[in-house]
């Protein structure tokens, strides 16, 4: 381990300590304003939280960076019938009604705190003589989603990589080889 990423990590770890130390000061605050015997938890224990999640999340993204932490990629490949959709009808507004779809399914299905989309859009890119859809949804952390989605073979083809950073982008090796397998393009 470099001595650049253990000094990282320390300054990680040392936010985290900041922060439950700034909720101690509050607490003992709140105990003298309100002239309480006992110190108040509820500072404490939102402190420690935060210390936690901030900790966790900054460790995970300095590791990641420093190539020793990688996240594996699974990219979803959902095939189902174009039921009459041709690649004319693959326009941003078809885009947008899939994203709103996507969003509605994630919100149905996902615990309330991991439900965050702060970010999406819905794109078309043509590549030839085919019209690629591509969808992005991101949370107000660095996670990410991305589904590309077009007809091969008489067939509605989605691909849906989802990670955090680069890991959500379409141009990430694993998901790249997915499309390419599944829809037959490069995307740009």
């Amino acid at each position: 381990m470099s001595g650049e990423l253990l000094a990282r990590m320390v300054g990680n770890i040392a936010g985290g300590v900041l922060c439950i130390g700034i909720a101690y000061a509050v607490a003992r605050w709140m105990q003298r304003r309100g002239g309480h015997a006992k110190l108040p938890k509820t500072p404490i224990v939102i402190g420690v939280i935060l210390a936690v999640i901030g900790v966790s999340g900054s460790l995970s993204r300095t590791l990641s960076a420093s190539g020793i932490l990688e996240e594996p990629i699974e990219p979803m490949v959902v095939r189902q019938p174009a039921d009459g959709i041709t690649e004319a009808d693959i326009t941003p507004v078809y885009a947008a009604e899939l994203r709103d779809h996507l969003v509605e399914r994630l919100r149905a299905n996902l615990p309330a705190e991991a439900q965050m989309v702060a970010e999406s859009s819905a794109n078309i890119v043509a590549v030839g003589e085919k019209r690629i859809g591509v969808i992005r949804l991101g949370t107000a952390g660095e996670e990410g989603l991305v589904s590309v989605f077009g007809l091969q073979g008489g067939d509605l083809v989605r691909v849906t990589c989802a990670g955090s950073g680069a890991a959500a982008d379409y141009r990430s090796p694993p998901c790249a080889a997915a499309i390419r397998n599944a829809l037959g393009v490069e995307l740009p």
